[in-house]
């Protein structure tokens, strides 16, 4: 027999013997308990409906906390629930805590020396947008559930979406880092069903050649940088911090050391300079100073912005890079070297480069040369 409602999802039973039973429906699960108290089965409610819903937000540290907080207290007789110790935990465990909004200011300054200005006022407009909706509240605080039920607006746009999910989790794992939170809330969220991944757009041979052609006449500071990106597929980033010890043109080597590369797990990779790469290299670069001279990443990206235009070739995201892959892939068929030199996993060359350039294309890809020039290896294309 029902004899108390507790909460929104619990009940108080009271069986033929007197005796009561605390219930509560979860996720389509009832779970139960025999209590002494009405109060005592108020507070199984909410320990099960917390626990319940919100695990996979907290952290076993969290609860382990919690509950040893929990034994202390009882100890010293003070009425306390494990769901308020929880909630407590979640707002006050970090000293220095800091806002949303706080937290989002100091990582676009940090951001500013890290990515073009491309790339940061991407992350200004989705992080504002967040800050519309979460700023003031402390980042330790954000649960996965609420950033699911955020990113779903960008459900109907799965490009929106993925930009979002992407930024956002940047930013977590910033916070992480200086310990405003002990959890990314953004890690392994489920995508749209109708997610595709953005398209990779190369280059043509003919666009590739004008491209390189401009430079040579009108501004050979971006040839390396070109070069580097078409002919080596390096990250726009990495071409930029690149030093002269990175270059070795003697062992016809390239080496990316963890500092400058992008990827998350910052791994070095060692490769050889295709043929290509080393006529350009031998003709423009000197071993003597920086591959790029450029004092920012904003400034050679504004410059690499205006020789596109200028040559008129259409510029759409990582092209040069996007190219590399392609007719590197067209080449060789080996996915596991090309992904060796460009530093992704496997699986991406694969989804993304297999079978979009026919072979005799990339021979002529990378039998493009600067003005006057013999490439070096033709043959062995």
């Amino acid at each position: 027999m029902k004899i108390a409602t507790l909460g929104e999802r619990g009940s108080l039973l009271k069986d033929k013997h007197g005796r009561l039973k605390a219930t509560v429906t979860v996720n389509g699960k009832q779970y139960q308990k025999r209590v002494k108290s009405e109060d005592e089965g108020r507070q199984f409610v909410l320990s099960v409906e917390l626990e319940r819903d919100d695990r996979d937000e907290l952290s076993a540290k969290q609860l382990n906390d919690a509950s040893n907080a929990l034994h202390l207290l009882r100890k010293q007789k003070v009425d306390v629930s494990f769901v308020d110790l929880v909630r407590y935990y979640l707002d006050n465990a970090f000293e220095g805590v800091v806002s949303v909004s706080d937290a989002v200011e100091e990582y676009l300054q940090k951001s500013a020396a890290r990515v073009c200005e491309g790339t940061l006022n991407g992350y200004k407009r989705i992080l504002k947008n967040f800050c519309a909706s979460f700023g003031q509240r402390k980042v330790a605080s954000i649960k996965r559930k609420e950033m699911i039920e955020y990113l779903a607006q960008f459900n109907a746009k799965p490009p929106q979406w993925l930009n979002a999910q992407r930024c956002l989790s940047k930013f977590f794992v910033e916070c992480e880092k200086y310990e405003y939170c002990t959890e990314n809330p953004c890690r392994l969220l489920e995508a749209p069903r109708n997610l595709k991944a953005p398209a990779r757009e190369y280059l043509s041979v003919e666009d590739a050649t004008k491209l390189m052609r401009y430079a040579e006449e009108h501004d050979k500071r971006l040839i390396v940088y070109l070069a580097l990106g078409l002919f080596g597929g390096l990250r726009p980033s990495e071409a930029f911090r690149m030093e002269a010890k990175h270059i070795n043109l003697k062992t016809g080597y390239i080496y990316i050391s963890a500092d400058i590369t992008k990827t998350h797990s910052f791994k070095e990779r060692t490769f050889q300079i295709e043929p290509t790469l080393m006529n350009w290299l031998r003709k423009y670069y000197d071993p003597k100073s920086r591959p790029v001279d450029f004092k920012d990443e904003n400034a050679i990206c504004f410059a690499i912005r205006q020789a596109f235009k200028k040559a008129g070739v259409k510029k759409s995201g990582d092209v040069l890079r996007h190219s590399y892959g392609t007719y590197r892939f067209a080449l060789t068929g080996n996915s596991a070297e090309t992904a060796s030199v460009m530093g992704h996993a496997e699986a991406v060359g694969l989804k993304y480069y297999r079978g979009r350039a026919p072979k005799d294309e990339a021979i002529r890809f990378f039998a493009i040369r600067p003005q006057d020039e013999v490439l070096v290896g033709i043959d062995s294309l």
